[in-house]
């Protein structure tokens, strides 16, 4: 069978547009579970979400049914929950699978939001470890928070 040079094309498009998040979701699933426990916040106000990727909006769908959070609308700025401002308190949320060899990954959790007419960036980076088939949260590495513009 000869194959020809669109069929190679239609074979590398399909595969490149088939590219599955599954397994790298699958490691950052903990701390989704994590995160619907409410850990990362103090208090138990709603808080409005915009999920920055379709990894992260993979990993937190369950987050976003639990009742505590909710879905920011298109274009609404997310104040950051310390800050007594009118309007939406929530961030924009990213995960990352920054690094995985074997069963240890290191994924980055992050968050931005506005205070004061700037934006702030915070996050972590954890190490997640599979032990019996599952994943984990180990320890947190590091985090930051940073004043942006």
């Amino acid at each position: 069978m000869r194959i020809t040079g669109w069929k190679v094309s239609f074979f590398l498009i399909a595969l490149v547009g088939c590219h599955n998040s599954a397994p790298e979701a699958a490691v950052l699933a903990p701390i989704g579970v994590q995160f619907a426990r409410g850990t990362y916040d103090e208090g138990n106000e709603t808080l409005y979400l915009l999920l920055a990727d379709p990894l992260t909006t993979s990993v937190l769908r369950d987050v976003t049914w639990a009742g505590r959070y909710r879905i920011a609308p298109k274009g609404a700025p997310l104040f950051c929950p310390s800050t007594p401002a009118q309007g939406l308190q929530g961030y924009q949320l990213s995960l990352t699978l920054d690094t995985s060899r074997g069963d240890s990954a290191v994924a980055s959790v992050r968050r931005f939001c506005s205070k004061f007419n700037r934006v702030i960036s915070t996050g972590e980076r954890i190490l997640l470890v599979r032990r019996g088939g599952k994943w984990k949260i180990e320890k947190v590495l590091d985090g930051w928070e940073v004043t942006l513009g």
